[in-house]
């Protein structure tokens, strides 16, 4: 996932509606794709191909390299908390599977201060 597999989730994975999504999921889905490639197509006419791929292949790179990165930071942590849906607790979830990452100031705000992280138990469901 720190190379290739930010392009492949953001631009194949999201684009396509999941199985057994209801109707209004997959209108929302393929709406989404309509405006990404009216979005696109007039970035394209306006500046090139070339200079479109000069400009945002290293953002695209670079910017999934990063949010991989502070994901996998986020969820690995010694001692973080896991439990089976019978035995998860809100408020031992809240105390010890919660994360405090400091950024620098800027990297905060770009961010939405993504470093401080608290499990949300629907998140921690689907994992186990």
């Amino acid at each position: 996932m720190f190379g290739l597999g930010p392009f492949y989730v953001l631009l194949i994975a999201h684009r396509l509606p999941s199985r057994g999504a209801s109707r209004d999921a997959t209108i929302s889905v393929i709406f989404a794709n309509v405006i990404l490639a009216t979005m696109w197509s007039l970035v394209v006419l306006t500046i090139g191909i070339q200079a479109c791929l000069m400009i945002e292949l290293p953002i695209m790179l670079m910017g999934g390299a990063a949010g991989v990165w502070l994901f996998f930071i986020q969820h690995q942590f010694d001692p973080s908390y896991w439990a089976r849906n019978e035995q998860w607790n809100s408020m031992e979830a809240a105390l010890q599977g919660s994360s405090f990452y400091k950024l620098p100031k800027l990297l905060q705000w770009f961010s939405a201060n993504i470093g401080l992280h608290r499990p949300a138990r629907l998140h921690l469901q689907s994992r186990l």
